[in-house]
């Protein structure tokens, strides 16, 4: 595969959280939080079932495990390491490997490492200098490119974290950006006014109901009103269904 095709194909895995949303992109107003605060710590772990569901019932499709793993500094920030595996059929020879390196005080994105069985890849993230370095690791060698970002850019997996760090409330809203395949997408973040009983196999929670658009896409995130923030179901509109993460169990701080 030459090296754009698989910076390409690299950033197209960026978006396997939120990728089944993202179309028909329009602009909206920004509202950009300030006030982060991360509701967890070294040790957390969360484990989900992901299944696809339509009108003839539901189908198991792969697990994801979610943890965090350790702290490291990050062009001289400290910054948590966020994990996260995508696993089919129980195979973890056969698996999506994902580490993003959000700082610890306001969940400011620094790095992201993709490990897989097709390829890897590291990005880094200068603030300073509004880039984001993508280097792709190809048999012919480090195939590099480089965009244009902003402070509050998240990539698929540091957004679930992301997410929880904002002061959540009923009605409340904001804006973020996620870097996907085409660069970086406005998205928006609306919290229901009513609050939501959601059942899963890690328990029954009182959730907040967050929806993410973009455009005429949205997808919905549930997340506990505990002081955890757990994130206890995602739901993603696909063609004639949607995909169904849901909390297997988990292990706080």
């Amino acid at each position: 595969m030459n090296g754009s095709k698989y910076t390409i194909a690299v950033l197209a895995i960026l978006l396997i959280a939120v990728t089944a949303f993202l179309f028909m992109s329009m602009r909206q107003p920004e509202r950009i939080e300030t006030n982060i605060t991360p509701p967890f710590s070294v040790g957390e772990k969360l484990l989900y079932d992901i299944k696809y569901e339509n009108s003839s019932g539901s189908y198991f499709l792969y697990q994801l495990n979610l943890s965090v793993i350790d702290e490291e500094v990050v062009m001289g920030r400290e910054c948590f390491v966020l994990r996260g595996e995508y696993i089919v059929s129980g195979n973890s020879n056969n698996s999506l490997v994902f580490y993003s390196y959000v700082t610890t005080d306001n969940l400011t994105l620094m790095k992201t490492v993709i490990t897989s069985t097709s390829g890897n890849a590291t990005l880094l993230f200068d603030h300073m200098n509004g880039k984001c370095t993508i280097m792709a690791y190809t048999e012919e060698g480090v195939k590099t490119q480089e965009l244009d970002i902003t402070p509050d850019v998240q990539d698929s997996l540091s957004v679930l974290y992301y997410l929880r760090g904002l002061p959540l409330t009923t009605e409340y809203w904001c804006t973020f950006h996620q870097i996907t395949g085409s660069g970086l997408e406005l998205i928006k973040v609306e919290v229901s006014e009513d609050l939501k009983e959601v059942d899963v196999e890690a328990g029954g929670f009182t959730c907040y109901e967050l929806t993410l658009s973009v455009g005429r896409g949205s997808m919905y995130i549930y997340i506990s009103n505990t002081p955890a923030k757990l994130p206890v179901q995602v739901k993603i509109p696909v063609e004639n269904g949607n995909h169904s993460w849901d909390l297997k169990s988990y292990t706080l701080s």
